[in-house]
């Protein structure tokens, strides 16, 4: 049973961005990179492994003649923060009256 997570991308104050690129990789899994629009402020949910697990990504925003930003790198470690589910019903029986 692993983790999966979101991540939430920064507002966008240039005019002249197009698109933004995100490349993300999970502890030693190949990387992957997707492009979302300038209108995007949060990933699909993704796989990131157990806790512990480190999740390297890098946020590019490219304008419409190609020209790429430097590169915003973050690191992420997996922590474990969700609690367990509700516990089912439970019942209580009278045993005896004195």
């Amino acid at each position: 049973m692993g983790f999966f997570a979101i991540i939430g991308l920064p507002t966008i104050t240039s005019a002249d961005v197009a698109s933004q690129e995100l490349t993300v990789q999970v502890g030693d899994q190949p990387a992957s990179n997707a492009v979302y629009t300038v209108e995007d402020m949060i990933t699909p949910e993704f796989a990131v492994g157990e806790a512990g697990t480190i999740v390297k990504a890098s946020l590019v925003y490219v304008d419409a003649a190609g020209n790429r930003s430097e590169p915003r790198e973050e690191l992420f470690t997996v922590v474990d923060t969700i609690a367990p589910q509700q516990p089912g019903e439970f019942s209580m029986s009278v045993t005896r009256q004195e």
